[in-house]
């Protein structure tokens, strides 16, 4: 598809922490066969001391959904788009190393909490694993600093964003903004 049909395509996503058991068969049986895009978290949905599980979690899911479309049990292609929440630009090199030519499931990769300081070392890293495993993910930066909520950073701050987006304009699917972080900020989390 068009990258501007493809990312209007994208609807609501569904979140999955990446420590949601069973996802593979969720997503590949037609319990869900309406959904369009679906977003596998590593990031809030998961705890430090639970990050290790929920990346195994998530390598051994994606490899069952290779394996099965692999073995024509299933059609990649009736997948909603697959996204992938990572935590840092380290994070995603990790995982692509560990899920090698797995990456290819996805549509694009997730950079949360997305700043002109960051963002620059989350798009460089996707232009090296696109060239890397001969895929073309996008980028989804969300935006849900403080840098972007206070009046005193704001204006300076998404001028920088606009400038990085532009340069790598042709890797951004869509640009999401993070209402539960900016909530957060503002001091309406809603309560547990």
């Amino acid at each position: 598809l068009e990258k501007k049909k493809l990312g209007m395509a994208m609807g609501a996503a569904l979140y999955i922490p990446g420590l949601m058991p069973n996802f593979s068969s969720k997503l590949t049986n037609n319990n869900l066969k309406n959904l369009t895009s679906a977003i596998i978290c590593l990031e809030d949905s998961v705890s430090d001391f639970e990050l290790i599980d929920a990346e195994n979690n998530i390598i051994n899911e994606l490899q069952l959904i290779e394996q099965n479309y692999e073995n024509k049990i299933i059609d990649i292609n009736n997948l909603p788009l697959l996204f992938l929440r990572i935590r840092s630009v380290q994070h995603f090199e990790k995982i692509a190393t560990i899920l090698g030519n797995t990456m290819r499931l996805f549509t694009g990769i997730v950079f949360p909490k997305c700043t002109s300081s960051n963002a620059k070392s989350f798009f460089l890293c996707l232009q090296e694993i696109n060239h890397q495993y001969s895929i073309h993910l996008y980028a989804l930066p969300i935006l849900e600093t403080k840098e972007i909520i206070y009046a005193e950073s704001r204006a300076e701050e998404l001028s920088n964003l606009y400038r990085l987006f532009k340069q790598f304009e042709d890797l951004i699917l869509t640009i999401r903004v993070g209402a539960t972080d900016f909530s957060s900020l503002f001091g309406l989390r809603r309560p547990a």
